[in-house]
């Protein structure tokens, strides 16, 4: 973790500079939320926001912090904020997806992943697509039990260069899927699939074992 340690002594320091800098204050906050410490960043999330509500980045990032915690309806509110300031961001529109399929909202659920899928699909038709499109792409299918479909635009989000890190990310969103029983058979199945590519491909078996949802 010392490249975290190295940010937060450079944050320190344009803070001391600056310290209205919103910007600095939200990666502060993210920086936080990384080393565990929940109301150290949500103070700082907070703070960055209080100075510029307008940061689609810093809402999505507070809604981030709130789904963890398990305050759904707050996360919400603040996922919302963040497509309304980026329409065409995908990490807003696939949590507000996530996070209505939580709260067994399914019809709201399907129309978000619905639009995920659009956004996507107008991204990859104008040579703007990343690892990140084909991530959101397969969690989009899973919502709709495409197995074969989402195991294929993960494996095209590996080819586009998806980071472990992030690669494991969007398979967590899968577990969260599974442990708030929304689109739970397809989750699994797909959760699987991915961990034996891991183990066949030599790769360290870091994604998120498949849960029983409670």
């Amino acid at each position: 973790h010392g490249y975290i340690d190295e940010a937060c002594d450079a944050l320190n320091r344009a803070l001391q500079i600056k310290p209205s800098d919103w910007e600095a204050l939200r990666e502060m906050g993210f920086v936080y939320k990384k080393q565990g410490k929940y109301s150290e960043a949500e103070r700082y999330m907070k703070d960055a926001l209080g100075r510029n509500d307008r940061d689609a980045e810093g809402q999505g990032m507070f809604g981030g912090l709130l789904k963890g915690r398990g305050e759904y309806r707050a996360a919400l509110s603040h996922y919302e904020k963040a497509h309304a300031i980026e329409p065409d961001n995908l990490y807003p529109l696939v949590n507000l997806g996530a996070v209505h399929g939580a709260l067994q909202n399914l019809e709201e659920a399907r129309r978000w992943y619905g639009v995920v899928s659009e956004t996507c699909r107008r991204l990859i038709g104008v040579g703007k697509a990343d690892y990140w499109t084909y991530l959101c792409l397969g969690e989009s299918a899973v919502t709709r039990g495409e197995e074969a479909q989402a195991i294929e635009f993960y494996k095209k989000a590996k080819e586009s260069g998806a980071p472990q890190e992030d690669f494991r990310s969007a398979t967590e969103q899968l577990q969260f899927f599974i442990q708030n029983g929304f689109a739970v058979p397809c989750a699994q199945r797909v959760l699987l699939a991915l961990n034996a590519e891991e183990g066949a491909a030599g790769e360290s078996p870091e994604l998120p074992r498949p849960e029983p949802a409670t």
